[in-house]
C-alpha cells in the first residue's frame, strides 16, 4: 500500500544522497531534550528543554517551566518562574489525567487555568495546553480541556501532546495532523517514542518521525523521551555511547 510518506520519499529519491534532517542552513530551533542534564543538551545540540517542573537549573539550552499539577500553583514557583529572563514560554499540567503524573481533574484543572494565563501574560510568554499521554483518556482529557477552555475564552497558544502508541510512522503523522487541524495550533510533542518492539523497529521509526518532526510547519518544538540505556529504544548503548539511535537524534536538526 501506498502511504503519504512513502510517496514523498519516492518522490524525493533524486535529492542529494545520504541521510540528512537540515531544511537550511541553520540548526533547527525545533529539538529539545526532556531533562535538566547540560552534558546531555550539549551532546545532542539541542535548542531548549525543561525538566517537568518550574525550577530552572543551570543548563544553557533555553529553558521551558512547567507548571506540572495543581501542586505547583502557588506564588512560590511563580515567582520563580516571575524571576527568570530569557523565558518565552509556559508548559501546562503534565499528563493530568494520570495518578501519578500532574493528577488534576478536569474541572480542577479548568479552575485554575486563569492563574496561569495571567502569569503569562505577566512574563509575556506563550502557553501550552496540557500535555496528556497519547492514550485514549490522555486524548479524551485533551479535548474536553480545549472544549471548556474555548468555551470560557482561556487562552491556549500551543498544544502539548506525547506519543507514545507504537512504531508506526504514518499513524504518527496522521496523530500530529489530526491535532493540527482539530484545534488550529502550534503542536510541540514533548514526550515521544515507540516504547516496545526490537530495535531496529525504533530506529526505522526514529529516522522517519525525526525527518517529518523537523519538515512539518505545524510542529514547533520536539523532544524524545529517553527510557534508560541499553533498551531497544534508548539512545545509549549500556555502557552510555550513543545508539544508532542517539546518533539520529544527535544529527537530527543540524545544518
Amino acid at each position: 500500500m501506498i502511504t503519504r510518506r512513502s510517496f514523498l520519499a519516492s518522490s524525493a529519491a533524486a535529492l542529494a544522497t545520504g541521510p540528512s534532517f537540515a531544511l537550511t542552513n541553520k540548526a533547527s530551533t525545533k529539538k529539545g531534550w526532556a531533562g535538566g542534564d547540560a552534558n546531555k543538551h550539549r551532546q545532542f545540540g539541542v535548542h531548549w528543554h525543561y525538566n517537568w517542573t518550574p525550577n530552572r537549573g543551570h543548563a544553557t539550552p533555553e529553558f521551558v517551566p512547567m507548571i506540572k499539577g495543581a501542586f505547583n500553583v502557588n506564588e512560590k514557583h511563580f515567582n520563580k518562574i516571575r524571576s527568570y529572563k530569557n523565558i518565552t514560554s509556559l508548559l501546562g499540567y503534565n499528563e493530568p489525567e494520570r495518578k501519578k503524573q500532574g493528577n488534576i481533574p478536569l474541572d480542577k484543572a479548568i479552575a485554575l487555568w486563569p492563574r496561569l494565563v495571567k502569569l503569562a501574560e505577566q512574563k509575556n510568554l506563550r502557553l501550552g495546553s496540557p500535555a496528556p499521554s497519547s492514550d485514549q483518556g490522555g486524548m479524551n482529557y485533551l479535548h474536553e480541556f480545549m472544549e471548556q477552555a474555548k468555551r470560557k475564552d482561556l487562552r491556549v497558544d500551543f498544544v502539548a501532546v506525547h506519543w507514545y502508541r507504537g512504531r508506526d510512522p504514518d499513524a504518527f503523522e496522521d496523530f500530529v495532523d489530526d491535532l493540527a487541524k482539530e484545534y488550529r495550533l502550534p503542536i510541540w510533542i514533548t514526550e515521544f517514542n515507540g516504547w516496545s518492539g526490537p530495535e531496529d523497529e525504533n530506529h526505522d521509526f526514529l529516522k522517519e518521525a525525526l525527518k517529518f518532526l523537523e519538515k512539518e510547519r505545524k510542529v514547533e518544538r520536539y523532544a524524545y523521551f529517553e527510557p534508560g540505556r541499553g533498551k531497544p529504544h534508548s539512545l545509549f548503548k549500556k555502557d552510555g555511547s550513543l545508539s544508532r539511535m542517539g546518533e539520529l537524534y544527535r544529527d537530527a536538526g543540524t545544518a
